[in-house]
């Protein structure tokens, strides 16, 4: 099977239920990015463009902001709300021993 590449929009239905029924049998999490990539289609294209017209989109984008050092910064994360983005992100990276 050839690798999807990141400009691959087919959707991958029996991909994506390969990896479902890996990660309910080993509870391998890595298998839900398979069943998001399998799965994405053109939704990420038109996201990203709605993002890019909008206001804040086109600041981001023009300041190229970096989420990497926001992302790998956990005290400062541990300090936002519970239930917020941050917040949740770093909770499920811990659970999962994950890094950005």
């Amino acid at each position: 099977m050839p690798a999807q590449t990141a400009s691959d929009t087919r959707l991958r239905p029996f991909e994506a239920m390969r990896a479902v029924r890996t990660l309910i049998a080993t509870g391998d999490t890595s298998q839900v990015f398979v069943i998001f990539r399998a799965m994405r289609g053109r939704s990420g294209q038109r996201t990203f463009r709605r993002f890019s017209e909008s206001p804040v989109g086109q600041a981001v984008l023009r300041e190229r902001r970096d989420l990497l050092p926001i992302l790998t910064d956990r005290d400062r994360l541990r300090q936002l709300p519970q239930g917020s983005l941050g917040r949740t992100y770093l909770d499920f990276v811990e659970s999962e021993n994950l890094s950005a």
